[in-house]
């Protein structure tokens, strides 16, 4: 090992090295601290970004009443609106609207009422068979 002259080439801390101690090396603080500031850089550069997409884009409506939905802040990936509904009510309608037969991709599925009915006649048959 020797010593690298002139020490760390952004601190001047001494340092020792295997290879030429000609050539200025930078330690391991000084190396964590530029990929820290590299990073904060970065982020700020992303947020700004968003930002910038945020602001672009028109606020987010309501998909089944249409209302403006207060609160919402945050983009996905692609840049959209995470939020899709106002309140719980319009995502429960949704959701309901969404289990109606002629718009299922399989028609061999039940309807939740139908499957209910389904059970309770498997269970009646059960309970009639049992001794």
């Amino acid at each position: 090992m020797q010593k690298v002259l002139g020490g760390c080439k952004l601190c001047g801390k001494p340092m020792q090295t295997n290879r030429s101690p000609l050539i200025h090396r930078t330690c391991d603080a000084c190396k964590d601290e530029q990929l820290r500031q590299s990073n904060r850089r970065l982020t700020v550069r992303r947020k700004a970004k968003r930002h910038a997409i945020k602001a672009a884009l028109k606020p987010p409506q309501c998909q089944r009443c249409g209302k403006a939905i207060e609160g919402a802040h945050m983009l996905t990936p692609n840049g959209q609106w995470v939020r899709k509904f106002c309140g719980t009510r319009c995502r429960q309608a949704a959701f309901q609207a969404r289990n109606v037969p002629g718009r299922r991709l399989r028609p061999d599925m039940l309807t939740s009422e139908q499957a209910l009915e389904t059970a309770k006649a498997v269970a009646q048959a059960e309970r009639d068979k049992a001794p």
